[in-house]
């Protein structure tokens, strides 16, 4: 295909710019109708270009009608798990800070003086009941036991002859031999002498007691302290030469408020705590590390007086101790047993939220929407659940998950939550400081 080429002009060549021709003449009248046409041309296009924006903006604001539709559905129904609340009996295991003190001290100390021969344990060990733990050097109260031997023997001559002189003498006044103040002279005689074998006889005897005193023994078993005095000391009557203390069984101290005492005679006495005697309350021993003792313990003695100073009462548990692992001294936490809650509702502890104003659930109210129930909570209980005292009643549906996502008002789903292991047998209290140690 060819394509035809046009000459292209040059300056040199451009034509010359024809001369003004008059304003009548015929040669303008086509420039004024061509102006006309391009004024025209202006006005028409203005004129499209605004209907246009208003069909696009007319169009900006119309909607789809699936688009319209979607907008005004409801939001779906969130699924959630519920636990519907029924009155139930637990335990109430309040724990106590308590301290460990001996069942039994002695002070160990002379009873006669002398010089300390040998000492027969080792300090800080284990000593058994009647087992030797000093000597005194016997020999002084041996030979003084001798003399008071043969003092008696002696007496006790004298004794039969002044009984066989009376005897004669006695026979001798029958036939007016003898006069009767040589027969009643003979009877002192015999009394005399066996008031002298009485005396020899204590004295011996208290001779022996002192000999028995020389060895001291224990009287108790259990763990002895710090020798007070050591072999060849010189000691007295009554110095004190060790303490022993008994630790099995150990007793521990507690003390529990007025506050709480007044609390729990309230709810037993309104039928919703059953509160046995004291002397019937279990003691479970818990160590400052979190080991359990395996011995449960019993209280033995309740003060029954309030201390002023502090409004507490003391308590002191006895607790069997076969392998000493509880020391005299120590700071334990005891967790009194047997107390039983009647008709209480518990809620899991992922259930319960926190704030500054208190603890509060989200409920299951009516058509099923959420509900917000402030509560008031009690115990906590080991298996991760709270026991409410006020705030819920016993059918309503507390939400027990997706807590974060709910806002009162919003429309649920409920279904129970799965049975969860240990929810059927509620175990103890963890602990909750009522009180203090001794």
């Amino acid at each position: 295909m060819s394509t035809e080429s046009h000459p292209t002009a040059t300056p040199s060549e451009a034509p010359a710019t024809p001369e003004a021709s008059p304003p009548d003449s015929p040669s303008q009248a086509p420039s004024r109708g061509g102006g006309r046409a391009t004024r025209l041309a202006a006005v028409l296009l203005l004129l499209g270009t605004g209907a246009a924006l208003g069909v696009y903006a007319k169009s900006g604001d119309e909607k789809p009608a699936g688009q319209a539709a979607g907008g005004a559905a409801e939001a779906p129904a969130m699924p959630v798990l519920v636990r519907t609340l029924r009155p139930e009996d637990v335990p109430y295991e309040p724990s106590v800070l308590a301290r460990t003190n001996a069942s039994h001290v002695v002070q160990v100390r002379s009873r006669v003086a002398g010089y300390l021969q040998e000492r027969g344990f080792t300090e800080g060990g284990v000593v058994a009941a009647g087992q030797l733990l000093f000597q005194i050097d016997p020999r002084p109260f041996q030979r003084e036991l001798a003399v008071h031997r043969a003092r008696l023997a002696g007496a006790e001559a004298q004794r039969d002859r002044a009984s066989k002189q009376l005897e004669r003498f006695r026979e001798l006044s029958a036939k007016r031999a003898v006069t009767t103040g040589e027969v009643e002279e003979w009877e002192k005689e015999q009394l005399v002498a066996a008031a002298e074998v009485a005396l020899h006889q204590a004295e011996i005897e208290a001779t022996e007691l002192d000999l028995d005193y020389a060895a001291i023994d224990s009287p108790i078993a259990g763990r002895i302290g710090e020798a007070e005095v050591d072999a060849g000391s010189y000691v007295t009557a009554s110095d004190l030469l060790a303490v022993v203390r008994q630790v099995d069984p150990i007793h521990v101290h507690f003390s529990v408020t007025e506050q709480i005492m007044l609390e729990l005679e309230s709810l037993a006495a309104a039928g919703k705590l059953r509160m046995p005697d004291y002397d019937q309350l279990r003691l479970g021993v818990s160590l400052s590390d979190g080991r359990a003792h395996p011995h449960e313990g019993r209280v033995d003695y309740s003060d029954p007086e309030l201390n002023a100073a502090t409004a507490t009462r003391t308590f002191r548990g006895v607790v069997p101790n076969p392998g000493h692992t509880l020391r005299p001294g120590q700071f334990v936490t005891v967790t009194v047993k047997g107390l039983v809650r009647l008709g209480v509702l518990r809620v899991p502890q992922r259930a319960v939220l926190h704030s500054p104003t208190g603890a509060s659930v989200y409920v299951v109210g009516k058509d099923s929407t959420v509900e917000v129930r402030e509560v008031q909570l009690a115990d906590w209980l080991g298996e991760g659940e709270w026991v409410v005292t006020q705030g819920l009643e016993p059918g309503e549906r507390v939400i027990t998950n997706r807590l974060m996502t709910l806002r009162p008002g919003a429309k649920v789903a409920p279904s129970e939550a799965p049975a969860e292991a240990g929810a059927a047998a509620p175990a103890g209290a963890a602990p909750v400081q009522s009180g203090s140690a001794r």
